[in-house]
């Protein structure tokens, strides 16, 4: 089965999502946009770190870009972090209504069931790779400037 060919409704799936996985998902788009414009804005920097700056000035913005750095790390990994307690409340919430549509007599396939979930770890999986890959090569561009110093 391939992924990128499933039918999502993502206005059908939205509703279907709890409030807090709603919340959640808020911000990690504005996380999101916030740590690419914050990484692109590092990549410029970085190419301004020629040698023609004077050796302190050129060791403070190295500091300051490393610590932007590691503090977008530590976003990612919280943002990493809250999506395994979302995506953990949102089995939860899926087996309990498998269990429950058994029950009745109109049973619902487990495909209905899963696919919100599985739509919402996918978006999430997804962005948190691109950013960790850029975030990966500003940092690679950093060291590799840094050193050619």
């Amino acid at each position: 089965m391939k992924i990128l060919a499933t039918p999502w409704d993502l206005r059908s799936l939205w509703t279907e999502l709890p409030l807090q996985t709603r919340l959640y998902l808020l911000s990690f788009i504005a996380a999101a946009v916030y740590s690419g414009i914050s990484l692109t804005d590092t990549f410029i920097r970085i190419g301004r770190f020629r040698g023609t700056m004077a050796g302190a000035e050129a060791e403070a913005l190295y500091r300051r870009l490393s610590v932007r750095l590691h503090n977008l790390r530590q976003l990612h990994f919280a943002l990493l972090l809250l999506f395994g307690l979302f995506l953990t409340d949102e089995a939860f919430r899926a087996e309990r209504a498998y269990m429950y549509s058994r029950m009745s007599l109109a049973c619902v396939s487990l495909n209905q069931i899963l696919d919100p979930l599985l739509c919402f770890a996918f978006v999430v999986l997804l962005v948190l790779t691109i950013l960790h890959s850029l975030q990966w090569c500003v940092t690679y561009s950093l060291e590799r400037k840094s050193q050619a110093r």
